[in-house]
């Protein structure tokens, strides 16, 4: 329950972040003096709208560690709860990726790029790693081949 309310704030964070960085795209850039402030505006929002999705993409991954130990010492009853929960959370950290990589290949930061796209690619490498196992244990338990 507490992840759950974690995800649901993030969710309304993510909205509010994307809000600035919509508003930056529509900024005039005729002149030099406002291309500059443009492109430094973007750069900020783009960044601060990548951190959100980046928190998403942490707490699902824990979320995705408790229906682990929920498959390996909960009750058989709700182990196809646990193998439907492991695939719902692979799709929603990846889902939250995609905002990550959208923003990462607009950033001019070279630094941020790499630490976004970094972090991103392992917390998915991480996840599938954890999916994959969480699905064959329950898959074995339901349907033992």
């Amino acid at each position: 329950l507490k992840y759950f309310r974690i995800l649901i704030k993030l969710t309304d964070k993510d909205a509010e972040v994307f809000e600035p960085l919509s508003k930056a795209y529509g900024f005039p850039k005729e002149t030099k003096e406002q291309q500059e402030y443009k492109e430094k505006v973007l750069e900020e929002e783009l960044y601060k709208a990548s951190i959100v999705p980046m928190d998403i993409m942490e707490t699902v991954l824990k979320v995705m560690k408790l229906l682990d130990l929920m498959g390996e010492k909960g009750s058989l009853i709700a182990i196809s709860d646990v193998g439907v929960g492991i695939l719902f959370a692979q799709a929603a950290l990846e889902g939250a990726s995609l905002n990550i990589y959208i923003n990462v290949k607009l950033m001019k930061d070279e630094n941020h790029k790499k630490e976004l796209e970094t972090k991103a690619d392992a917390l998915i490498a991480e996840s599938k790693k954890l999916k994959d196992k969480v699905f064959t244990a329950v898959m074995q338990k339901i349907r033992p081949v």
